[in-house]
């Protein structure tokens, strides 16, 4: 087979190495089409290219139904903000040492002295803080509010914490409460 090439230009005409690209002759080998080589396996393995895909079932005997999963991760999340939120609020509001003077302040106001302007305005904001802190735990309404469609997320997807996490999250949502208090640790 031959092409036949004549470039219109009459310089390029003349070039040996596109006469040559412009052959093709018999006796040129034609190069073999490109395939792909993949590696043998080792002897003894198994060669699956992909695991099946597992179903995901939900597990009779999980220790925690998905309402009850929810409502734990809920009380978590209201734990960490009690501790966490407290701290970031006095940190904002409060310069350092005047939070701490609350207990002077409260023995001021019962002694019936008047405060001054810089002090009463001190104690509104220590009022603030304790309507806050007041305010801040989830009641249960609340917790219901946030449990029932985080429940139906983990049935969806059905979410079965294994045994260890379900004990560290549970052990911190009933000791937290209980031990950082005593590390000294205000909510």
């Amino acid at each position: 087979m031959e092409y036949n090439f004549k470039p219109q230009d009459a310089e390029l005409a003349d070039d040996p190495l596109l006469q040559e690209l412009a052959e093709v002759t018999a006796d040129k080998p034609k190069p073999e089409p490109f395939r792909v080589i993949e590696p043998e396996p080792e002897p003894g393995t198994i060669s699956d290219p992909e695991p099946p895909i597992k179903e995901i079932t939900a597990d009779p005997e999980s220790l925690f139904s998905f309402k009850e999963q929810a409502k734990l991760y809920v009380q978590f999340a209201d734990g960490i903000q009690a501790l966490y939120l407290p701290r970031l609020y006095r940190k904002r509001h409060f310069a350092p040492g005047e939070f701490e003077r609350q207990k002077e302040l409260r023995t001021l106001i019962a002694s019936g002295t008047q405060p001054e302007p810089k002090e009463a305005e001190l104690i509104d904001r220590i009022n603030e803080f304790n309507k806050y802190m007041n305010a801040l735990p989830l009641d249960a309404k609340e917790e219901d509010i946030l449990a029932r469609p985080l429940a139906a997320v983990l049935q969806k997807y059905q979410h079965a914490p294994g045994p260890e996490s379900a004990l560290i999250l549970a052990a911190f949502t009933v000791f937290a409460p209980r031990i950082f208090p005593a590390m000294g640790i205000q909510f």
